[in-house]
């Protein structure tokens, strides 16, 4: 990702995503942060109070295509399928365009050890659930989707294959494009469980 058009603060979150992908969550220092950006710490926390802050401005930057997703598909009110799709469309395209960010796909299993960023991993987590739960349950009631199977496992199957996806795309240094391969597979889930009459 290229930094120089961008302000100072985007151009640290960006840098400190691009670190936690090369390196893991362990591996985000202030000092790593500071080196990459060319500037001394003390400058890093002018635009920061600390670390956490830094973390949480990540977390906030991971949550905004969550945001523009959904807003784009209640204001073009698409059907519940075609939703799903989109969702999947637009996010995976995102990370094919930018991987280093597909290192959050496990933003709950990163920060176990602080409380804080704890809470905020879970609730950006449940918020990505809750909505696509609803889809899946939408799909049901208008009779796309079989409304026998339970949508949290319909979820469970869904996020499992999107993670798992993820994690062998990054393993293979990105050589597939993961859009055609997550909606692929979304597709072949979708039919497996479509209400048959």
């Amino acid at each position: 990702m290229k930094h120089s058009s961008i302000y100072r603060k985007d151009s640290i979150v960006i840098t400190a995503i691009e670190i936690i992908s090369e390196l893991g969550i362990h591996g985000l220092t202030s000092k790593e942060i500071a080196k990459r950006e060319k500037i001394s710490e003390g400058t890093l926390f002018s635009h920061f109070k600390n670390m956490n802050d830094i973390i949480l401005a990540v977390l906030d930057y991971y949550t905004e295509l969550d945001e523009s997703i959904i807003e784009t598909i209640e204001t073009k009110n698409l059907p519940p399928l075609e939703a799903l799709f989109f969702y999947a469309s637009i996010y995976t395209e995102s990370y094919d365009n930018h991987p280093e960010i597909s290192c959050l796909v496990r933003i709950v299993d990163m920060f176990k050890h602080n409380e804080l960023l704890d809470k905020r991993a879970n609730e950006i987590a449940e918020l990505k659930v809750s909505y696509l739960k609803s889809l899946f349950e939408k799909a049901q009631n208008s009779g796309s989707i079989n409304p026998n199977i339970d949508s949290e496992i319909l979820m469970d199957v869904i996020i499992g294959s999107f993670i798992f996806i993820i994690d062998k795309w990054r393993k293979n240094n990105y050589s597939f494009k993961l859009k055609d391969q997550v909606l692929t597979t979304l597709q072949i889930v979708v039919d497996a469980f479509s209400h048959t009459k």
